[in-house]
């Protein structure tokens, strides 16, 4: 409206896919809600001057849609002068973020418990940071397979906290999704763990 009324130039910033995100079918919407919501897909792309999305995949979907100009610009990270000396002493496998039900690496967590039982000293040695919001399931795996002891519960942190973790950790934990719904995303944690300068699981 705002594009019409004072015929001004709309850029859409798309940072992830509309009608088919990964938790969509979750939702649950009628029928006549899932029609809503590729009606103003439709709409915001195709009365765009421009769109920008963080991904290819992402680009290759709009453009069925639409034949408006297609940007990619991917995520990123922030500069932040956070010195850190030394590595942790323990060997710290950490995960920054969010890591909830649906990203519950379990074969991770068998693997880890295996080593933790035929070698005393990777046990002695080994710590799991868990820095954000962990699901109650994740929680519940960990227990299941022993290594409870072994985890340091963070919870949320400042972002300079955060990179702190990231910087002093021997290893960083990536997890996504594994569907086809989440092809098309490029996980802004990637960035982040990149400019730590540090192993990447």
């Amino acid at each position: 409206k705002i594009k019409r009324e004072l015929d001004l130039n709309l850029i859409a910033y798309v940072c992830e896919t509309w009608t088919r995100i990964g938790y969509d079918k979750q939702l649950k919407l009628t029928n006549y809600a899932k029609k809503q919501h590729k009606k103003l897909e439709s709409k915001v792309l195709n009365q765009a001057d421009q769109i920008v999305v963080t991904s290819p995949s992402t680009k290759t979907e709009f453009e069925i849609i639409t034949d408006k100009p297609i940007s990619v610009i991917t995520n990123g990270y922030d500069k932040e002068k956070v010195i850190v000396n030394d590595l942790d002493e323990k060997f710290t496998i950490s995960h920054i973020g969010s890591l909830l039900s649906k990203r519950n690496p379990e074969i991770l967590w068998q693997a880890l418990s295996e080593f933790v039982k035929e070698d005393e000293n990777f046990a002695k040695h080994f710590q799991l940071n868990l820095v954000g919001e962990v699901g109650e399931n994740v929680l519940n795996s960990l227990k299941d397979y022993g290594l409870t002891s072994y985890v340091n519960k963070v919870g949320y942190v400042s972002h300079s906290e955060a990179v702190k973790f990231q910087k002093k950790s021997q290893i960083l934990l990536l997890i996504e999704i594994n569907s086809e719904d989440t092809k098309a995303i490029i996980p802004g944690k990637l960035f982040e763990y990149m400019v730590s300068n540090r192993p990447i699981l």
